[in-house]
């Protein structure tokens, strides 16, 4: 369920990018670099919004369900993580199809099955609780993000780093923003009470796009020219 906003957001952009991937096919240039700036595009979206969640994961809980689920908290914050790598690996698939290396991403998904059922298989006969099942899945989410990326990365004539790196920006200012939520709340309760969580969401809000703005982050730029036309 936390990841259904996100879920639209990126299979929209799944179904331009395909397309317009299947057209550039010979020119891996372009594809390299419409595929890094989806990947921006995402990020500025998916990370506050899974940071977000992880620092407001309490009140979130407690205001707007009730106690009685506090002990889903601390599973809630390790799939937020999980969240932001999922977002970005949405765009792998259309240059797997687009580049025909259809049989490479059969191959990836197999693997990738495998090592989600070992560690939803570890997480259940080892920790025995749900907390360590998600600890499992988060880092096995993390591994299986990495390993296509390295196989996109050679598609794409780039590397690892420069996908990593692609995004860089968006995650050094969703983390400000979460260490700004997370003191907020010392100030503005929001553990109790639905006003105290929304200004903290609206203080977030306001900070991240601060943020943006300040360290002249590419990605808002691109955004900003989408939505709004701005100059770039």
């Amino acid at each position: 369920m936390m990841l259904i906003p996100l879920s639209y957001i990126t299979q929209g952009v799944s179904r331009v990018l395909f397309p317009s991937f299947s057209i550039l096919k010979q020119e891996k240039e372009k594809i390299s670099k419409y595929y890094l700036m989806a990947n921006r595009g995402i990020s500025i979206i998916s990370f506050p919004l899974m940071i977000g969640l992880f620092v407001l994961a309490d009140p979130l809980i407690v205001v707007l369900l009730n106690e009685s689920w506090t002990p889903m908290i601390p599973i809630i914050k390790i799939l937020s993580f999980v969240g932001m790598f999922q977002a970005l690996s949405a765009t792998n698939g259309s240059i797997f199809l687009a580049l025909d290396k259809t049989k490479l991403q059969f191959k990836l998904n197999l693997i990738s099955s495998f090592v989600i059922l070992s560690a939803i298989l570890v997480g259940i006969y080892y920790f025995e609780n749900l907390e360590g099942l998600s600890w499992c899945y988060a880092l096995a989410s993390l591994l299986l993000a990495l390993f296509k990326w390295y196989f996109i990365a050679d598609i794409l004539d780039i590397s690892v780093f420069d996908i990593i790196s692609n995004f860089g920006g968006t995650l050094v200012c969703s983390i400000l923003m979460g260490i700004t939520i997370y003191f907020s709340q010392k100030v503005i309760n929001a553990d109790s009470s639905i006003l105290g969580f929304t200004l903290n969401i609206v203080l977030g809000v306001f900070i991240y796009l601060i943020l943006l703005i300040a360290f002249n982050i590419k990605a808002f730029k691109e955004f900003r020219y989408q939505i709004f036309g701005s100059k770039i």
